[in-house]
């Protein structure tokens, strides 16, 4: 008595307990869609914008490549805008005093100021060195003069003079440090000495003169001034570097991994979100060509790529660290992660729920141990029929003699239809004509071998003339002498299972109908290149191309994308497993531009990831 009162009152108390837990995690959840944003939005204002600009070139040079960009959106927003160069050591001072309103900053001092909630990023710079495809990445490349073979792998650097830009410079030396520390040199302790001349051009001058054994440079400096004729083409060769765009022979070397190039960022509390956004289609909107870019030796901006790894970056260097946790960023983290807090609060309540009903019948299982222990020697005898019984669901249970003759059945009806077999009967007698040989075989084979048979598959004729499929499994049995006396087994109904097969086959033959005839494009491309393994018709009409032109091929061996940085981010969801709805502009096989409402994801087949891809043209 004592027992089960416990049990009814543990059960009580988990009930009571369990619901309230529940609720108090959603009012948390909710409670931190409260919370005040991480970023403040300013009123709209009449007065001039001022634009940051990190000089690492020189004041003059820096001032005449940025002001047409200053002029650029004077003339777009129709306010204006004023530059103001920036040194190294001045552009974290100028975001805290807010004596800027838009920066445009390396990618680490960038990065750092991020995590500081001091900036945020609306347009990345995307450059192109030569004949190179537009990038929005960078790196750094460690360089030396051709004809000093003494220095071939990094430990070469010890005891030699290093030349780099600045502390702060993220590609003319962060991103190399970076590189170098995580290989195992340090050059700050094994070189001679370490200069920096704040300034990419005189880090070449010192490498060409003799001053410094090696240098570094942001990458596509190098290539450029190759290109202006400013350096002969084989005075110096890059270390350890390979292309920054694997794909494409004309882009710059990069001793380093790709890092996101510079961003344009608002100085968080000074401009308001629409003139935010207004700045940001102003930049990526920007021709080709256009005095803004030329001047900044960009090929454009695009979108606004994610800076975590230039962060990682500056925190190896012991350049950055983590920001601690304040209110503020607390409800910023919430914020970001509400979706995982709420699967979570819901997997939590979920999990004590099922652990309290877990508790409760194992407290009353115990309670019948006893009882079922004492009687469990009376099931002995019958516990093997009951264990298939139990695992088969609705079954028939058999058994027949040495002449394959029914002696015992546990049941006539499977499936919910009632069978003529009876005790003297063999099985074979209500089989399908065509099965019966199979049937006999089976079981002529299993006596022959002594072996049992599994799932023999064959059709039934009940008493209504329907036949049905039943799959039979069992094993002969022998005497102490080895004489074959029987079979022992199990019968089964697989008729609704035939029918789910039939069903899947015919589902299957709609869908490759559908993919072959339905109003929209269908794309296969296989991962990891990106080749096109399957078309349908309607896309070969949407892009104008024969189905033997695209297989084999990859988009852009087509030139079928106008539009790579666009691409690029989307490409980039879809490798991380995430199902993408985007509109994007596609280029037909006679070179006209369509728009192309474009859903795709990734999914593995035959043990090889693949995207499926659906084109409707909206153009």
């Amino acid at each position: 008595m004592g027992m089960g009162l416990m049990g009814v009152r543990v059960r009580h108390t988990w009930r009571g307990w369990v619901l309230p837990v529940c609720l108090l995690v959603a009012a948390a959840v909710l409670c931190a869609e409260e919370l005040p944003p991480d970023t403040a939005s300013a009123p709209e204002d009449s007065s001039s914008l001022r634009l940051g600009v990190l000089i690492n070139q020189g004041q003059d040079q820096g001032q005449a490549m940025w002001e047409p960009t200053a002029a650029y959106l004077s003339e777009h927003l129709d306010r204006p805008v004023r530059l103001v160069p920036l040194p190294f050591e001045a552009v974290e001072l100028a975001a805290q005093n807010k004596t800027v309103d838009l920066l445009i900053a390396n990618s680490g001092i960038y990065a750092d100021l991020e995590n500081k909630g001091l900036v945020r990023a609306i347009a990345t710079q995307m450059e192109s060195v030569g004949d190179g495809p537009p990038l929005p990445c960078f790196g750094s490349l460690v360089f030396r003069r051709a004809d000093r073979s003494d220095i071939q792998h990094l430990s070469d650097l010890s005891k030699k003079r290093l030349a780099a830009v600045n502390p702060d410079s993220f590609g003319g030396w962060i991103a190399a440090l970076d590189y170098m520390r995580r290989n195992g040199f340090d050059p700050m302790a094994r070189c001679a000495q370490v200069m920096f001349l704040d300034d990419h051009n005189a880090v070449v001058r010192a490498v060409i003169e003799g001053m410094a054994d090696a240098g570094v440079v942001r990458t596509g400096h190098l290539e450029s001034m190759v290109a202006r004729g400013e350096v002969a083409a084989d005075l110096l060769e890059p270390l350890w570097a390979a292309r920054l765009d694997p794909s494409s022979e004309d882009s710059p070397f990069s001793t380093t991994q790709a890092y996101p190039n510079w961003p344009c960022a608002v100085v968080t509390g000074q401009v308001d979100n629409y003139t935010a956004v207004e700045i940001a289609r102003a930049l990526i909107v920007l021709p080709e060509g256009h005095p803004a870019l030329v001047s900044a030796r960009l090929a454009g901006w695009a979108p606004p790529l994610d800076y975590a790894p230039a962060w990682e970056a500056m925190r190896r260097a012991g350049l950055a660290r983590p920001m601690p946790w304040t209110p503020e960023k607390l409800g910023s983290w919430i914020r970001s992660h509400l979706a995982v807090l709420v699967v979570l609060g819901c997997f939590i309540g979920l999990f004590l729920w099922t652990a309290a009903r877990l508790y409760a019948t194992r407290f009353a299982l115990s309670l019948r141990q006893a009882e079922l222990e004492r009687t469990a020697r009376d099931l002995a005898a019958a516990q093997n029929r009951i264990h298939l019984l139990s695992e088969s669901g609705d079954v028939a249970l058999w058994e027949t003699n040495s002449r394959n003759q029914f002696t015992w059945i546990s049941t006539n009806k499977l499936g919910g239809a009632v069978f003529d077999i009876a005790v003297g009967q063999h099985p074979y007698d209500s089989a399908h004509p065509d099965d019966i040989a199979l049937l006999k075989d089976h079981l002529s084979e299993c006596v022959r071998h002594h072996q049992p048979f599994r799932e023999v598959e064959y059709r039934m004729r009940d008493r209504d003339g329907r036949w049905h499929w039943v799959s039979v499994s069992g094993e002969p049995f022998y005497d102490q002498a080895g004489n074959f006396i029987g079979f022992r087994g199990i019968t089964w109904s697989i008729t609704r299972r035939k029918l789910l097969e039939e069903h899947a086959r015919t589902y299957e033959k709609d869908m490759i109908q559908w993919f072959r005839e339905g109003p929209d494009g269908f794309l296969i491309l296989a991962m990891p290149e990106g080749k096109i393994e399957e078309a349908n018709p309607r896309l070969e009409q949407i892009l104008g191309f024969r189905r033997h032109e695209l297989i084999g091929r990859t988009m852009r061996e087509l030139d079928i994308w106008p539009d790579l940085a666009a691409v690029a981010g989307v490409w980039q969801q879809v490798q991380s497993g995430q199902t993408v709805h985007r509109i994007l502009s596609h280029r037909r096989g006679d070179g006209k531009i369509i728009q192309c409402a474009v859903s795709a994801r990734l999914y593995e087949h035959d043990g090889r990831a693949r995207v499926l891809a659906v084109l409707h043209d909206i153009t």
